[in-house]
């Protein structure tokens, strides 16, 4: 059963007010105004055994961090669990060293917890943020335009470097997969300049996760590849395969508003057409409109 069906299942034990079938990328308590979404990662399925613990440390971060902000929130606070066995335990006392730094740097606290012996080592990891107005899938607008915070596909081609020729700090495609961008101030100072509808962070890749935006809210969504950001030294073929692969965590949003601040590119537009995914290439249309068919291409983690 595929992820996209066991989520439909859940939500229908467990529907809210909030979002419709797809849901957003954190639970909003409206009361509070607060966004909280959780992360699994785990040995050999996220990350790989080699790994530097830096990465490790920050990656499992930055995926929480990353799904706060593409609610439109500011992430304030993270609860983690760990599990390990003795061949982990430095990694472990390493590990909290550079979450020490990262939320420094982001100023997001830790609060709490759980560690747990495992045979298998994973983290678990809960963030906490605050938001007014979040920015729900559900809201995209009918005469809004699709924007994103930066270039996509270095983590694409980053994964494929690690698995043929192992880990190179001074490859930057490989630091793309390992250290995805952090966007909490590109993000934030949008958010006070201009009216955002909806949002969502390039997890499961930019296809699959525009066809959510357009599948909650119940639009069409047309994107041109030519005005899609990709990192530099990407083959035409990797840049096409990239959209469908994940891991970038750049973010994607909607608005009315005409956004052309450094770094935010407009890649398409809300259509009147039948809800789904068209994707412009040359002078080619490819529709989108089944998360199904796109999970038998799409990227399953290791």
């Amino acid at each position: 059963m595929s992820e996209n069906k066991i989520i439909k299942i859940i939500k229908s034990y467990f529907p809210n007010d909030w979002e419709k079938d797809y849901g957003n990328d954190c639970a909003y308590i409206k009361k509070h105004n607060m966004l909280i979404t959780k992360d699994l990662l785990v040995e050999g399925t996220h990350f790989l055994k080699d790994y530097p613990i830096e990465a490790i440390a920050y990656k499992s971060l930055a995926v929480n961090i990353s799904d706060v902000v593409s609610d439109g929130g500011i992430p304030k606070f993270v609860i983690l669990g760990i599990g390990f066995n003795k061949e982990n335990e430095e990694k472990v006392e390493l590990l909290f060293e550079n979450y020490l730094k990262i939320c420094k740097k982001n100023n997001i606290r830790i609060i709490g917890g759980d560690l747990v012996f495992s045979p298998i080592f994973f983290i678990s990891v809960t963030c906490i943020g605050y938001s007014n107005s979040p920015w729900l899938r559900k809201n995209v607008g009918k005469n809004d335009s699709i924007y994103i915070s930066g270039p996509i596909g270095g983590s694409y081609k980053g994964f494929k470097e690690i698995k043929e020729k192992g880990v190179d700090l001074n490859n930057k495609f490989v630091l793309a997969h390992l250290f995805p961008p952090i966007r909490i101030k590109k993000i934030n100072n949008i958010n006070k300049k201009y009216k955002i509808n909806a949002g969502i962070d390039i997890s499961d890749g930019l296809i699959k996760d525009l066809l959510k935006l357009s599948l909650e809210s119940n639009k069409a969504i047309l994107i041109e590849f030519d005005k899609i950001p990709f990192f530099t030294g990407l083959s035409d073929e990797d840049k096409f395969e990239s959209m469908f692969w994940g891991e970038d965590y750049e973010i994607v949003f909607t608005s009315s508003d005409n956004i052309t601040d450094r770094g935010i590119r407009k890649i398409g537009r809300v259509i009147n057409e039948k809800t789904g995914l068209f994707l412009k290439k040359k002078d080619k249309i490819i529709i989108y409109n089944r998360l199904e068919e796109i999970e038998k291409k799409g990227f399953y983690h290791l």
